[in-house]
């Protein structure tokens, strides 16, 4: 494995196409912001934030399959094109339905449409960028891939908190806009070090269920995954943090955007940190234990009525949750093969992607039963239990010593 950090950054194609996921993910962060703290600001019902965790998680749910075989079968930097097209047109209707003051109910179909163009996007971008490095340079393009989310995922809410305080929900979904077109202009200049196999004449059911198949058999990959999937399903935040930052911890939009961002600063901390040490000792139990640590960040948020005390349990929680992306991810990657690539980093998106975008969905919806703080304390509780059963009946990852393939 190569010893230089840097080493993916001395590629041009590397370099650009992180520069384009940038851009990408600011504007999901700033549109995620925004429309929090827009939708619970008119209405104050947690309703309104589960149906915005609703409109997010259906194209999940809907596309994830399909985009994954698209990015198989045809050319992923096009496929990468057409999604942030289809994000451009949703947010270009999002600015301009809060700059005509249109009706609430607006926002759910538009927040759909722009989660159609992410869903699109994931198995064909993170299965790109293997593509674009030597192959021992992998498991750092993981982590720089995973540092430049987390770095947009904390400067994001910061800027998007102040601008929408300052400047107001129309300055705010101006960035939202911009961040797909800069994309669009550089994922096109990529330049490929290795073109993925000539796709092989399948049987329909292998095309659509050939990454489930995979991660089936693969008992390590698909532990970490579930794992994973539960705890953010049930121990995840995000959905309702406009409730904690309005009711609990009284602070406005500039708060909950610090709030947004603090898991997301854990995670880039741990990130730096991995990229120094990319090899995990021990990683099935590295990964468990990190787990069982983010479930108890996650009762002692629920239990703060400290702003600072709750940002540090939430950047605890993003460090601790880190790991576990690592360890995930870097084995999807070095264990797939290419042809299968698109497939099961489909079916990674549909794991991952329906723990956060469903999570929202049950945190408001268990908000408004059990309320915020209830919420979470029953979140916390199920990870808890998750890693412990888990244990058990994951063995392959619970003994888990090495990130590479089986000899």
């Amino acid at each position: 494995m190569s010893t230089d950090a840097f080493s993916p950054l001395r590629r041009s194609g590397f370099r650009r196409f992180i520069l384009g996921a940038f851009g990408v993910n600011l504007a999901y962060q700033f549109l995620a912001v925004t429309a929090g703290f827009f939708l619970y600001d008119s209405t104050h019902q947690a309703w309104s934030l589960a149906a915005l965790g609703l409109a997010n998680y259906l194209p999940v749910l809907i596309l994830s399959l399909p985009a994954g075989w698209a990015a198989d079968h045809f050319d992923r930097r096009r496929v990468l094109q057409c999604s942030q097209a289809i994000q451009l047109a949703a947010a270009l209707g999002l600015a301009l339905l809060a700059w005509r003051q249109g009706p609430i109910w607006g926002w759910y179909p538009l927040v759909f449409l722009h989660g159609c163009g992410r869903a699109l996007q994931t198995p064909s971008s993170v299965s790109l960028y293997p593509l674009l490095i030597e192959p021992d340079e992998v498991p750092r393009g993981v982590s720089w891939n995973s540092a430049n989310y987390q770095f947009g995922a904390v400067v994001g809410p910061v800027l998007a908190g102040f601008i929408v305080h300052w400047l107001g929900v129309v300055a705010s979904l101006g960035v939202v806009v911009a961040g797909p077109a800069v994309s669009l202009v550089l994922i096109s200049r990529l330049d490929m070090l290795r073109q993925p196999p000539v796709p092989s004449v399948e049987p329909l059911r292998q095309k659509v269920l050939g990454g489930f198949r995979f991660v089936r058999s693969q008992r390590a990959i698909l532990g970490a995954l579930s794992v994973d999937f539960v705890a953010v399903l049930f121990g995840g935040v995000d959905g309702i943090l406009p409730m904690f930052a309005a009711d609990i911890l009284h602070v406005g939009a500039w708060g909950l955007g610090l709030l947004r961002a603090a898991i997301f600063l854990g995670a880039l901390i741990m990130s730096m940190g991995l990229l120094r040490r990319p090899l995990l000792p021990r990683p099935g139990k590295t990964m468990l234990a990190a787990v069982a640590g983010f479930g108890l960040c996650m009762l002692v948020f629920a239990r703060s009525h400290s702003f600072w005390l709750s940002f540090g349990a939430l950047v605890a929680a993003g460090m601790l949750d880190q790991i576990s992306v690592y360890v995930r991810q870097t084995l999807v990657q070095l264990r797939t093969p290419e042809h299968l690539r698109g497939r099961v980093q489909a079916v990674n998106f549909l794991f991952i992607g329906s723990s956060n975008e469903l999570g929202e969905f049950e945190s408001g919806v268990t908000a408004a039963w059990l309320g915020p703080v209830g919420s979470v304390l029953m979140g916390g509780v199920a990870v808890l239990l998750t890693v412990g059963t888990w244990s058990v009946l994951f063995k392959e990852l619970r003994d888990l010593d090495s990130l590479t393939p089986p000899a």
